[in-house]
Parts: structure tokens; sequence; C-alpha cells
């Protein structure tokens, strides 16, 4: 097969590690100005542009990244910031210090707002007899419940109820419980082993967490930055 005849991937499409002799080739070979489009494609295959924070993403296969994964988050995290309830848990589980609480924090500050989210390490919230504080919340975050081996199962059972039924029942002390529209999604942060998890689930989503960039504060003092640029202003909330 001729190179003018292959077709290049999309950015995050490649399987092979980017080559600069690869680019030389593809430009050496090239005969006219649209033979070029060859080497340039191939370029954008491994390379795009952001605008802020300001600079290049570069795709590396070798990193064991899986885009299709990447983007299912993207598209879950834009469905939750549009209001709409995601039918699967998002499931981050890592040491301390490796930074998967920055986005959630993000969101819940800047994007969702605290009165639509709700942030909770007590299991109690799921597994008690009340829940009034869930009334009227878009996304449910437990971050690094203390929970033993024996809440495993209940809590899992429970989170899925939640996470596939379209109605919630609210219960308040001393109130008659309720049935609302559920449009409560949910993001499971922590240290510690907390679900037990069928076999069969298609409701979990576990994500991996790299922990590249553990203790390097220069890294995530410019995500934060970025973050922050991104945050309205206190005169806008």
């Amino acid at each position: 097969m001729t190179t003018q005849a292959q077709v290049i991937p999309n950015f995050g499409e490649q399987k092979k590690a980017f080559s600069i002799d690869e680019l030389k080739r593809l430009i050496v070979a090239a005969k006219s100005m649209s033979d070029l489009n060859q080497a340039k494609r191939y370029l954008c295959s491994y390379f795009i542009p952001c605008a802020d924070p300001h600079g290049v993403f570069w795709w590396d296969p070798d990193s064991k990244s899986d885009w299709n994964l990447t983007e299912y988050i993207i598209k879950w995290l834009a469905g939750v910031s549009a209001g709409r309830k995601m039918y699967s848990i998002l499931y981050l589980k890592s040491g301390q210090g490796w930074g998967k609480g920055i986005i959630t924090d993000f969101i819940q500050r800047s994007v969702l707002g605290t009165q639509l989210v709700y942030k909770t390490s007590d299991p109690q919230t799921i597994l008690g007899s009340f829940n009034g504080q869930l009334q009227g919340k878009v996304l449910l975050l437990l971050e690094e419940m203390p929970t033993e081996k024996s809440q495993w199962n209940s809590l899992y059972r429970s989170l899925k109820d939640k996470v596939t039924s379209d109605i919630m029942e609210i219960h308040e002390k001393y109130k008659t419980p309720i049935h609302y529209k559920n449009f409560m999604s949910t993001i499971v942060l922590t240290n510690e082993n907390a679900l037990r998890v069928e076999n069969d689930d298609r409701r979990t989503v576990f994500l991996d967490v790299s922990p590249s960039r553990k203790g390097d504060l220069n890294y995530f003092k410019k995500l934060g930055d970025a973050v922050h640029r991104l945050s309205p202003s206190s005169s806008e909330l």
C-alpha cells in the first residue's frame, strides 16, 4: 500500500509511538504541496493545540491510555454538568496525593455549585434510614468512606438502586417519605476498597489513577491555576 493511500488516524487513535523519522520520511517523500498533507495528518494525529491552559497535548500510545474510556469520562462529566442523570458510577481508587479530587472539586465549586452537589465520607448517607440531604442534588461525591467489609455488599446494592432508578424516595425525620425524580449521579473516590462489585456489573466504571504526578507540587500548582482561570469570579456567583 502506498503512503498516499494510507489513512492517518485522528488524534488519539495511533497505536504506535510518534516517530520523528517517520515524519521526516513523509516530508522527504512529498513531491507537491498536496503530498505534504500526509505529513500534516501524521503530525496532527499525535499533537493537538489547547487554548486554556495554553499549550499542546501530545498523544502517547505507550502510556496505555484508553481514548474510548477518556471520551466516555468527558461525556459523563458533561452530562452531569448539563443536569442529566448518568446511569453508571465512576469509581476512582488511588493512593493519597495522586490528585483524583481536583476535577470533582472544580465541578462542585465552579460548575454545578455546592447547592447541587453533596460530598460526604459517611456511608450512612446511603445506608441510613434518612436521606433528606440528597433531595435536589445532581451529583453525589462519596469520598474516603470508612466502610468495613461487612458494609460493602449493602453499600453496593444501595448505590446500584440509586444509579438505575429514575425515582428516589426522600425520607426525612418525622415526615412521610416522598418520591422525587432522580437526577443524581455518583462518583466514588477512595484510597481503600469501598464496594463489593458483582462480576457481571455494568454500572461501575473503574478508572485508573496514575501515580506519576504524586508529590509534583509544581504540576498541581499549574493545574490548580488553570482550573482557577476557568472558575467564575466571585461577582459572577
